[in-house]
């Protein structure tokens, strides 16, 4: 009797199991808007581009490419005064203001009027040069093993100026190529990454590689550190770091290593700690099964999405020779 009472629960399970249900979902998207996104830099024309959200992609069978938009108008104040109408670039969605070129400490505010789409505007203030102050290194050489080739590595302490009773974003961004000594105008781009010694300032310790985040042409791969200055509590401070692979031990060519210092508007800062958060969030195995949280973009642009950020930099060039020394650096601007 037992028998049959368990090969019946068998049989209840295996149908209630086997039993499915489709379930249609309707979600309600966001309405179409206008996107802004703006750089900005001290003594550099001022750039933007307009475009809208792809909300066709999710309606249409065939989706849309990248709607940029021609015909916005751009009107941009600096200081809350008045500057000019930006004009339209020779590319699709780009504008330019020609005849200015903004200071650290100068506030910008852009202002946007487009078809179908409510006003945008959104405002940032040009942030200060960073003053580096000191660049010490010392180079020692990482023995090869039977499973890891050697080569050399570079202790780097980094001094910069620390502007007081303000708040300050900063971002290290590292890059480096090889040269022939007989031939200094071909380029081999290298990855190069970065240790911590003692600093517990960067967001994250692997490296993050965006689209040209760096203000070089040719620059593909590009790892950058973004950090504040909560934790800083004195008018300078010592970034202390290791460069891994700058140079095999038997390469004969030159490395050259751009370290570049950059100080952020607080909207640069918040859109790339947002990423670095995205960049994460892809890592956790639980995201495969739905249970990753959600991490949106920062945007600073109000009724619509996009960014307006600045940024400048100080770069110091470090070169590192075949035969295990460090030749001198300096500031290339």
């Amino acid at each position: 009797m037992n028998r049959f009472i368990k090969a019946g629960w068998i049989l209840i399970c295996f149908f209630t199991l086997s039993c499915e249900k489709n379930i249609e979902l309707s979600v309600d998207l966001p309405e179409a808007s206008a996107v802004l996104n703006a750089s900005l830099s001290a003594d550099s024309v001022i750039t933007a581009t307009v475009s809208r959200t792809v909300r066709d992609y999710y309606n249409n069978p065939e989706p849309s490419p990248v709607h940029f938009l021609d015909k916005a108008s751009i009107e941009v104040f600096v200081n809350d005064r008045k500057r000019g109408v930006m004009e339209k670039g020779e590319e699709n969605g780009q504008y330019r203001l020609p005849g200015y070129y903004p200071s650290a400490g100068d506030k910008i505010r852009m202002e946007v009027q487009t078809d179908n789409f409510a006003p945008l505007s959104a405002e940032v203030s040009i942030p200060s040069q960073p003053e580096i102050l000191s660049v010490d290194t010392q180079m020692y050489k990482k023995e090869a093993t039977a499973y890891y080739p050697g080569n050399n590595r570079i202790d780097v302490e980094l001094r910069f100026k620390e502007p007081v009773n303000e708040t300050n974003y900063y971002m290290l961004a590292l890059s480096n190529y090889l040269i022939e000594e007989k031939d200094t105008l071909k380029k081999i781009y290298m990855h190069l990454s970065l240790s911590h010694n003692e600093d517990l300032l960067f967001e994250e310790l692997s490296s993050a590689c965006f689209p040209n985040p760096y203000p070089y042409d040719g620059y593909y791969d590009t790892s950058f550190f973004i950090f504040n200055d909560k934790a800083i509590h004195s008018d300078a401070h010592t970034l202390k770091f290791t460069l891994n692979d700058v140079l095999s031990s038997d390469d004969s060519r030159v490395a050259i290593c751009h370290i570049c210092l950059y100080s952020l508007s607080e909207s640069y800062y918040l859109y790339y700690r947002s990423k670095l958060l995205q960049w994460r969030q892809s890592e956790d195995p639980f995201g495969s099964v739905g249970l990753r949280e959600p991490v949106l973009s920062y945007t600073n642009v109000k009724n619509g999405y996009g960014l307006l950020s600045a940024k400048q930099a100080t770069v110091y060039e470090l070169k590192v020779a075949p035969d295990d020394r460090p030749l001198p650096g300096h500031d290339t601007y």
